[in-house]
């Protein structure tokens, strides 16, 4: 059990935290903005197709003949994806050469209430039986969980089929980087109809809301026989050109779930060229062909048009994202996937919550932020504990049937003043189990993750951490469990994807003295400078360094806690990068800090009240551990 201390320092009424004038802010320079730049050295162009039928279920065509076709007509890969089938590439193995290959793949063809939920499994191991849900959204995530299990990537399909899914589903869908934006079929609705938007506009609208979804064209073949026209299902109506380091399997997957790609039903690029400033889509001239590139940002606004080519954007100014659309003057398209930008400074009109501050002792402060050009909404509370009364610890959950509970729970049911949620945990197991260090009053419940795998590599690794001595201080560090024994490190080992670092050295390991400490990661800022450590603590191949929903803990010069949660995944708030948190909290005076859980995790309790609203909604996720600080 916990040991309950204090009581609330006085609760503030919900109704009162709505009227709060949120400090905004929308200045913007040019210079404080930089497009993320891909790393594309040694990638080449392959062309492909994750989409198509074969008389494995409702094509035409056996599945030599279908790949043949492909083959014969320039592309590289080949996702055969008939509906609940798994049709087995190495039936016809002989077509595989250097300049072409075969990927395993399935439509996992699940419904709701008669309405098609359609998702594509590529690169999976072996049938994915579809899945239901008592919902809509639920059937969907079901059926993406399904295919991520067995170590697959989905694609959500055509989304306005039977008008199945809108952007507000999507948007509570996680787990997925992949959605059709064109599909060769004629009754998908791809350019959408009365007031329900194209399939298009909901990519913007996702994109716009914070996720980052890539949009992928497919011709979704089922008749290579007889007559090729507009109301038939043919081959050659829509691809995806990935650029990866081989033509492998699992090379264009990961390139794929990057953005390494563009779509296309016709326009062929030759290049597509990303600086810190500027966007160039180079064209590969056909003919007497003429082009028209548009350039579109958050909110699916037109930033610019020009029948240029190259044609090129400038960056200057606040926008969430810029993408590429080229149309010829023979009506098809190309579709560059969105860059996202990020800001080096970010304004946010910090400002004290008064009605909440009314509540706490002066040595605990609310502050509350909004940028209203990304946009952001962002909460953090500053913690000065000279003061022997304001005490912060970590704490776990005693809900005996599943190890979770809400952030609120963990206030309400400690007297805490101030809490938000900790660390990684399984949401997949009951009871949940911690993902990482996690020290509480000198029990270890869990030790420092040891070791990760990615691709065919062991990966030892030391994540970031905080912990409190048992004077109270603050400390970060990068840690590491051995035999029982908490260790810190000066540096994570300098892992980078596909290269192993050298073997941590005990021999020369300092053993940490904390009584509390809870590791998730990546660290942030360190030593007063902006350090983001996902690569070396071996975040890369997940979703942790993508835009989400945050929270972060840190630490300033004169030894205040810093607690920050980030809003994400709603119109009125994107969420953060790493580098983006990294930047706020160092703006808020934190020297060090790290990264804890985020998503539909982050949450923030003040006096009983829900600062926050995660995921735009007022229910919490129940999560594992907390910090919580008690004002007595």
């Amino acid at each position: 059990m916990r040991l309950k201390v204090g009581g609330l320092a006085g609760r503030c009424a919900l109704a009162a935290l709505a009227v709060v004038a949120l400090g905004t802010s929308t200045e913007a320079r040019a210079q404080d903005y930089r497009f993320e730049v891909p790393d594309v050295r040694g990638m080449r162009w392959y062309k492909g197709n994750t989409h198509t039928h074969t008389l494995e279920s409702d094509g035409d065509s056996p599945a030599e003949y279908v790949a043949r076709w492909y083959k014969e007509h320039g592309y590289n890969f080949l996702v055969l994806s008939d509906h609940d089938v798994l049709t087995d590439p190495a039936t016809v193995a002989h077509l595989v050469d250097s300049t072409f290959i075969l990927i395993p793949g399935e439509e996992v063809s699940a419904s709701f209430q008669g309405v098609s939920v359609h998702v594509n499994g590529l690169n999976i191991p072996r049938v994915v039986e579809p899945r239901e849900g008592p919902t809509l959204v639920a059937t969907l995530q079901n059926n993406i969980g399904a295919v991520r299990e067995v170590g697959g990537v989905p694609h959500v399909n055509h989304p306005n089929y039977q008008w199945a899914l809108r952007a507000e589903d999507l948007a509570q869908v996680s787990d997925y980087r992949l959605v059709e934006i064109s599909n060769g079929h004629p009754t998908v609705h791809n350019f959408g109809g009365g007031d329900s938007p194209g399939a298009e506009a909901i990519w913007d609208q996702l994109l716009s809301g914070g996720k980052r979804i890539y949009g992928i064209a497919a011709d979704d073949a089922h008749y290579f026989q007889g007559e090729f026209g507009p109301r038939r299902v043919n081959p050659g109506r829509g691809w995806v050109v990935v650029r990866a380091r081989s033509l492998d399997a699992e090379e264009i997957m990961q390139s794929l779930e990057d953005g390494l790609f563009y779509a296309s039903t016709g326009v062929e690029l030759a290049d597509v060229v990303v600086t810190a400033t500027r966007l160039s889509v180079h064209i590969r001239q056909r003919g007497n062909f003429k082009y028209t590139t548009t350039f579109i940002g958050s909110a699916g606004k037109v930033l610019k048009e020009t029948g240029g080519n190259p044609a090129v954007f400038e960056l200057d100014g606040p926008t969430g994202y810029v993408r590429a659309r080229v149309r010829d003057s023979g009506g098809w398209f190309a579709w560059t996937q969105p860059v996202f930008v990020t800001q080096t400074s970010l304004p946010m009109g910090w400002k004290p919550i008064d009605s909440l501050n009314v509540g706490l002792p002066s040595g605990v402060r609310v502050y509350a932020g909004a940028n209203d050009a990304l946009p952001l909404r962002a909460w953090y509370v500053r913690i000065d504990e000279p003061d022997p009364t304001i005490i912060t610890r970590i704490v776990v959950s005693d809900d005996t049937t599943d190890n979770r509970e809400t952030t609120s729970s963990f206030a309400r049911d400690l007297g805490a003043c101030v809490a938000v949620n900790g660390g990684y945990f399984t949401m997949n197991r009951t009871p949940a189990g911690h993902v990482g260090l996690l020290l509480s009053d000198g029990v270890l419940w869990e030790p420092a993750t040891r070791s990760v795998m990615r691709d065919t590599l062991r990966f030892e690794i030391a994540r970031a951490a905080i912990g409190f001595t048992a004077d109270d201080e603050i400390e970060f560090t990068w840690a590491t469990t051995r035999d029982g024994t908490i260790y810190a490190w000066a540096d994570p080992p300098a892992h980078r994807p596909g290269e192993l670092a050298e073997p941590l050295d005990y021999e020369h390991a300092r053993a940490w003295e904390v009584r509390d400490a809870i590791g998730a990661g990546p660290a942030l800022v360190m030593d007063g400078r902006i350090r983001v450590t996902s690569e070396e603590e071996v975040f890369f191949g997940t979703s942790i360094p993508q835009v989400h929903p945050r929270t972060a803990a840190g630490r300033t010069a004169d030894g205040a806690l810093i607690l920050m949660v980030v809003d994400g995944r709603q119109p009125e708030s994107r969420g953060v990068s790493l580098d983006e948190l990294a930047t706020l909290m160092l703006e808020v005076g934190a020297v060090e800090a790290i990264n804890l859980d985020g998503g539909g995790s982050s949450s923030l309790v003040v006096n009983g009240v829900l600062v926050n609203r995660p995921q735009g909604r007022t229910e919490e996720r129940e999560v594992m551990s907390a910090l919580v600080t008690y004002c007595q």
